[in-house]
């Protein structure tokens, strides 16, 4: 598979997921957004979001998606109603997952896929803040006010 797409199934499977999201979230930010084939399905749902990317021509921005050290997403702090990150490994999701509280409001939803199931110790110790769920290859949830 070409790395700068994500998992067709994947996809449809994110789609699923955030359409039962309660409430809807309104505006998504995807990082790592790859082709940005996510935010262009849920755009025809009446769902805005805005991909990141690193390096793909398709993400509406270009730049940082958080996975190391002090490294800042380009994206406003609290204006996502949910923030998607697929596949991810967990030392990503270590430096990342502060840079997703950042950006996502209040209650927001985060829905997150791994290229190696965490644990549920993993996810306890280090998605602090958040309800969390799971099932593989996804982790999600709500954060905490």
């Amino acid at each position: 598979m070409n790395p700068r797409v994500n998992d067709p199934n994947q996809v449809v499977e994110a789609i699923l997921a955030i359409e039962a999201m309660r409430p809807p979230p309104r505006f998504i930010v995807h990082l790592r957004c790859h082709d940005n084939a996510l935010v262009s399905a849920l755009r025809r749902r009446r769902c805005d979001g805005l991909g990141v990317d690193t390096e793909s021509e398709a993400a509406d921005m270009r730049g940082a998606i958080g996975i190391n050290a002090n490294e800042r997403v380009p994206v406003a702090d609290g204006v996502a109603d949910c923030v998607i990150f697929l596949g991810a490994t967990t030392a990503e999701l270590d430096h990342a997952w502060a840079e997703i509280r950042r950006i996502a409001r209040p209650r927001a939803h985060f829905l997150l896929s791994f290229t190696r199931a965490p644990t549920a110790s993993w996810c306890s110790a280090r998605l602090t803040g958040a309800s969390v769920s799971r099932r593989h290859p996804f982790v999600w949830g709500t954060f905490h006010a």
